[in-house]
């Protein structure tokens, strides 16, 4: 299982690099904002904002965080994270998850 930190670095150093991140990740689903909508974390993934901007609230334990997310940045997700992706009325976001093949 990775830490958080593993899958921080490992995203950060294929991201620049499409074809080693299509090595190490895979798309699992696409979504977007319409709607709020709460996760469930299984597995670590990385969830990567393509167009808008996306707020989301992270729950891991005791620890709680609000974030606003941009267009083309990321988040990594570990196993008993929940997530709420909050609706926006205006502007609709879209963003994918990306599994780590290699879990």
């Amino acid at each position: 299982m990775l830490s958080r930190f593993n899958l921080d670095v490992k995203r950060m150093y294929y991201y620049d690099n499409n074809e080693k991140f299509n090595e190490e990740f895979i798309l699992s689903k696409s979504m977007d904002n319409k709607e709020d909508c709460l996760l469930d974390i299984d597995s670590s993934i990385i969830l990567l904002v393509k167009k808008g901007s996306l707020k989301v609230s992270l729950n891991e334990k005791d620890f709680y965080k609000s974030i606003l997310l941009y267009s083309n940045q990321s988040l990594s997700l570990l196993k008993g994270d929940k997530i709420k992706i909050f609706k926006y009325k205006n502007i609709i976001s879209s963003f994918d998850f990306f599994n780590t093949k290699n879990e």
